[in-house]
């Protein structure tokens, strides 16, 4: 879904095929070894199985390592919980940190249910999606979804393409996935692409490859290039290892970086080193520690000990932990 490759030594991984259960199992252990965006895909997934106590643990690591969107979900969980003061403390570090979700929950939040709660629910009808929008919000953030996503449904009948991606967003939290689809559809027809990409992960939920892959091209063509990093990967799924090549190295092109980690991956699967070490290091110019470290075992090969190092270090110090277990200097297989 929203996977992360993880791998360290090239002898732990003599063949990588891009299966959604290994990115699973990639995430995971990428996740324990300090990659913040792992993090965030499992809180995501654990969340919409209503599994909210493990997504809060994974959503503060993903916090904790730099992932702002991360925090700006583990404090959506506090504030459900009534705590209001973390809340408020996790969207501040969101805002501070770049995240303009954070900082627009948290510039509304000191008035926010005053103001709004004191509108009556009759003000929201047909036609007056900014009220309905508001009384959505308010009753969201008291932890009443069956009321927000009321509210929702008639901005998102009004067509509001917003309204009807936030009221998918909670049939989905209660268990109605049927009707959450019928939503993200009806956002994707009105060309948001977040709802184009919101469909296309639930039919990969239900292996639904092909109609998966339909919606996350959807979703590219609106400029999600997080879908645009998918299309490629169901398409070296589906064994179109030449296509895949170009729409991941059209997408990294674009500064999406986990495009950048697949398209070096295949690149180096294919024997292409030179150009596998490029990508690695736009990478990890981006952020991706794993990135680092494949650069630093890359330059291990070639002889390069002193780059090895510094790339090895960079990565243990941008928290990816196995690169720390590493000696600095030492000889490596």
């Amino acid at each position: 879904m929203r996977g992360f490759a993880f791998f360290f030594l090239a002898s732990l991984i003599s063949s990588f095929e891009f299966s959604f259960a290994q990115e699973d199992d990639f995430s995971k252990k990428a996740c324990d070894n300090g990659e913040a965006r792992a993090c965030y895909n499992l809180g995501y997934r654990e969340e919409k199985q209503k599994n909210f106590e493990l997504a809060a643990v994974y959503f503060k690591k993903s916090c904790d390592g730099g992932q702002m969107s991360g925090c700006v979900e583990l404090a959506i969980l506090e504030g459900k919980k009534g705590n209001q003061a973390q809340a408020e403390s996790l969207l501040k570090k969101a805002c501070d940190g770049g995240e303009r979700m954070g900082c627009a929950i948290l510039k509304k939040m000191t008035k926010f249910l005053a103001e709004n709660l004191s509108r009556d629910k009759k003000d929201c009808h047909p036609g007056a999606i900014d009220n309905c929008l508001a009384l959505g919000m308010a009753y969201r953030r008291m932890g009443k979804i069956h009321e927000a996503a009321s509210f929702y449904k008639t901005a998102c009948e009004s067509g509001d393409m917003k309204a009807c991606l936030l009221y998918g967003g909670q049939e989905l939290k209660i268990g109605n996935a049927d009707n959450a689809s019928l939503q993200f559809i009806k956002a994707c027809d009105l060309k948001d692409s977040s709802g184009c990409a919101m469909q296309a992960f639930l039919e990969e939920d239900k292996k639904n490859f092909g109609q998966a892959e339909v919606f996350h091209k959807k979703a590219c063509a609106g400029n999600n290039l997080i879908s645009c990093t998918r299309v490629g990967l169901l398409e070296n799924r589906k064994g179109n290892k030449a296509q895949a090549k170009v729409i991941l190295q059209d997408t990294c092109d674009k500064s999406e970086f986990q495009a950048c980690m697949y398209r070096a991956l295949l690149a180096e699967e294919d024997k292409e080193l030179v150009q596998a070490g490029i990508l690695y290091r736009k990478a990890c110019q981006g952020k991706e520690m794993v990135a680092c470290a494949k650069v630093g075992i890359l330059e291990k090969k070639k002889g390069n000990q002193e780059e090895s190092d510094r790339f090895i270090k960079m990565a243990c110090d941008g928290g990816y932990k196995s690169a720390c277990k590493v000696k600095i200097g030492a000889k490596r297989p």
